[in-house]
C-alpha cells in the first residue's frame, strides 16, 4: 500500500475502514453528577430529567441492583404521569460514545413506556 511520507495513518489501515483508538480512564468515574437515589428524585417542578433517570438506571444495571418492578412502578406512577415535560440535557455530553448510546436508549425506552402507559 502506498503511503505518503508524512502520513499519520498506520500502514495496516485500508481505505474505507475506520481506525479506532481505545482510551481507558485512569480513575473510574461515577455517572451521576448529582446525588440521585431513586427515579422519583429525577422529577422536579413537573419535569422529568431523563438524563438523570437514564444515568441512574445505567448505574444500577452496572452494579446489578436494577429493580424492574421499581422501574415499572415509577413509569406507572401518578407522579411521573403528572410531569408535563421531559428534559434530555446532559445525555449527549458523555465522553464515551458507547455509554452515550446506552443512555439515549434507556431514556428513549422510558419515554416510550411512559407515553404508552399514559395513553391507556
Amino acid at each position: 500500500m502506498f503511503r505518503p511520507r508524512n502520513s499519520t495513518v498506520p500502514a495496516r489501515v485500508k481505505p474505507g475502514t475506520v481506525a479506532r483508538t481505545s482510551h481507558s480512564p485512569e480513575q473510574p468515574r461515577r455517572l451521576l453528577t448529582e446525588s440521585v437515589s431513586s427515579l422519583y428524585d429525577c422529577i422536579s417542578r413537573g419535569t422529568i430529567h431523563m438524563d438523570k433517570a437514564a444515568k441512574l438506571i445505567l448505574e444500577k444495571k452496572k452494579c446489578h441492583t436494577f429493580n424492574q418492578r421499581a422501574y415499572d412502578g415509577f413509569a406507572r406512577s401518578k407522579v411521573a404521569n403528572r410531569a408535563q415535560k421531559m428534559v434530555f440535557d446532559g445525555i449527549d455530553n458523555v465522553d464515551d460514545p458507547v455509554e452515550e448510546m446506552r443512555l439515549n436508549a434507556i431514556a428513549s425506552r422510558l419515554q416510550v413506556m411512559r407515553c404508552f402507559l399514559t395513553s391507556e
